[in-house]
């Protein structure tokens, strides 16, 4: 389950239940906090991969990551994952040396990095993706990430129940000084930031370093947003 936490800062504006000739002289204002906590379950996975090669020359090094990048497509493909869930982040190509102990130093190879990212619906094929990935020739997860397809709708939930938290605690601190509320002075949104949950985070060469299937958990996402 995802949990989710917001906090604000909510003005109301108080009146004295003295008549209404003295009401205009008689007017206050309290600030309030409001806060929030909602659970939402998680229904995407974000996987960061990395196809890396290395060669003699240029040429080499590209050839061998197109090759092993296609293995890749074809196994995405072959597990019904479509075109548009998958792109490539970075494509880079750079110069491998060794440097000497004089400070001179001599070109040994090339390496050419492939990094894409994948989004799935769910979270349940996280693990088996991970360890199919593996298999057919990435060299490294960089991470495994849950989060919501809406996450708009998600911090506009959690906001709204924190005016409420607000309204209903300055509802108390009205009748308990003998005041009542008439309208709200000013509400400021300060921000609303969202921390998605990282499930894994390692290197592996080969399938083989594995030990059986990958598994992975869906945590917790924290949304917190502030306004005053």
């Amino acid at each position: 389950m995802k949990k989710i936490l917001t906090a604000f800062v909510l003005g109301i504006m108080l009146i004295t239940t003295g008549g209404l000739a003295s009401a205009e002289s008689a007017q206050t204002g309290i600030r309030v906090i409001g806060e929030a906590n909602i659970e939402k379950t998680p229904d995407q996975t974000t996987i960061q991969f990395v196809v890396e090669t290395t060669g003699k020359t240029p040429e080499l090094a590209q050839a061998e990551n197109s090759k092993i990048s296609s293995q890749v497509y074809q196994e995405l493909m072959g597990q019904g994952i479509g075109r548009e869930q998958f792109k490539t982040t970075q494509l880079s190509l750079d110069v491998q040396r060794e440097y000497n102990k004089d400070g001179t130093n001599k070109v040994i190879g090339y390496r050419m990095t492939h990094r894409v990212s994948l989004k799935l619906d769910g979270t349940d094929k996280a693990g088996p993706m991970v360890t199919s990935l593996i298999a057919s020739g990435v060299n490294r997860i960089d991470s495994v990430q849950f989060g919501l397809k809406d996450e708009s709708s998600a911090q506009r939930e959690a906001l709204a129940a924190a005016v409420k938290d607000a309204q209903s605690k300055a509802a108390v601190l009205a009748e308990a000084s003998g005041r009542r509320i008439i309208g709200v002075r000013a509400i400021e949104e300060q921000g609303v930031n969202l921390r998605r949950p990282v499930a894994l985070n390692y290197e592996m060469k080969s399938a083989a370093d594995g030990v059986g299937q990958q598994q992975a958990w869906a945590g917790d996402i924290t949304v917190t947003a502030t306004i005053i």
